[in-house]
């Protein structure tokens, strides 16, 4: 007597049959399958984490924390109708924070997203588009920084903070 195991389907009748219970979720592929899924998608992940990593604007760092002796100042950056958009803008913020880093300053910047939301109160005027955080021996050596950023080469206001620590 044979057993139904010696016996092939027609076609691709097994194939097909195998393909629709998949589909409805009560087979699932075999595990060297499973694993070759998730270790590209682990792969996948990695690269994407290197590239971001790699491609993230250079004057972003982390907040300064205080390393240099000298104060520290808030610089917000405001755009008007005569600021000027260019696409090697990032590249420029990158190199003049990057200068700055060079000089031995904390330097720590951020793009700002058009959304915001005001609690306490009425805010008039336009909203900040970005800020830097920079280290600088007096308000007038950060207000010199400040003129001397693409900001204000492109046609942005910054204004210029000290920060108090507390």
């Amino acid at each position: 007597m044979t057993g139904f195991d010696d016996i092939e389907p027609p076609g691709g009748l097994k194939k097909d049959v195998v393909r629709e219970l998949r589909q409805r979720g009560v087979v699932r592929p075999p595990l060297s399958v499973r694993l070759a899924r998730i270790s590209a998608g682990v792969a996948g992940a990695a690269v994407l984490v290197m590239a971001g990593a790699l491609l993230r604007p250079a004057f972003t760092e982390s907040p300064p924390t205080g390393t240099t002796e000298s104060p520290r100042f808030l610089m917000l950056l405001y755009e008007d109708d005569s600021f000027r958009e260019d696409p090697g803008q990032v590249a420029e913020y990158g190199a003049w924070a990057a200068s700055l880093r060079a000089e031995g300053r904390d330097v720590y910047g951020e793009k700002l997203a058009p959304e915001s939301v005001t609690i306490g109160g009425v805010v008039r005027g336009a909203g900040a588009t970005g800020l830097f955080v920079i280290s600088a021996a007096s308000l007038e050596e950060a207000q010199m920084l400040a003129r001397e950023s693409p900001h204000v080469q492109y046609g942005g206001q910054v204004v210029v903070r000290p920060i108090e620590t507390f």
